[in-house]
């Protein structure tokens, strides 16, 4: 039976798995597999060449990576995905990449991930968003961070205290967006 090539567009997609692994030219690169419905599988390539790096690090960000390469992981939330239909080796293949591109600053040097410690995927929450929003100076606007919280939640269909840790990460970015010169605090996003 032939492949099946899904129609070019944009997709949602939710992580089902996350792989480390070396191109035949020896790029590094994160693999994520998206179910994208249908019993259909897209997979993204963030490749970490010297070009590339930048690049896939502010994505890799956006989708709540990690940066454990013994347990690589991101959060589990739906993304938008694109597809395109582009010629290799004389065959048309499938080309995924995420839909939203969201601007983070580079990593620093270092290992494949720079300097990084590992954070779990799982564990951010209100207190880390709060103390985000505190650190930017932004705590005084409490009715923006009470309109996001719930934009939040009603995106996810859920409670406000039911808020995934990806969904909380957002929040807490979203202070930084008032002021994008403020220094590092040390919080991963």
């Amino acid at each position: 039976m032939a492949y099946t090539l899904t129609p070019e567009g944009t997709y949602k997609g939710k992580p089902t798995l996350t792989e480390l692994g070396e191109s035949g030219t020896g790029t590094p690169f994160v693999r994520v597999s998206f179910d994208v419905g249908n019993g259909k599988t897209a997979f993204v390539y963030f490749y970490l060449s010297e070009k590339a790096k930048p690049y896939a690090e502010r994505d890799l960000e956006a989708l709540g990576f990690n940066w454990d390469e013994q347990a690589p992981a991101v959060a589990g939330d739906e993304v938008l995905l694109n597809c395109k239909h582009e010629e290799y080796n004389g065959k048309n293949k499938e080309r995924w990449q995420l839909s939203a591109k969201k601007a983070v600053r580079p990593l620093s040097k270092g290992g494949i991930f720079g300097d990084r410690k590992p954070v779990s995927v799982d564990t951010y929450g209100k207190t880390d968003a709060w103390a985000a929003w505190k650190a930017a100076g932004s705590d005084k606007d409490v009715a923006r961070w009470k309109e996001l919280v719930l934009a939040r939640a009603k995106q996810e269909n859920v409670q406000p205290d039911a808020i995934s840790a990806a969904g909380w990460r957002a929040i807490g970015s979203a202070a930084k967006k008032l002021d994008p010169d403020l220094p590092d605090d040390g919080i991963p996003f």
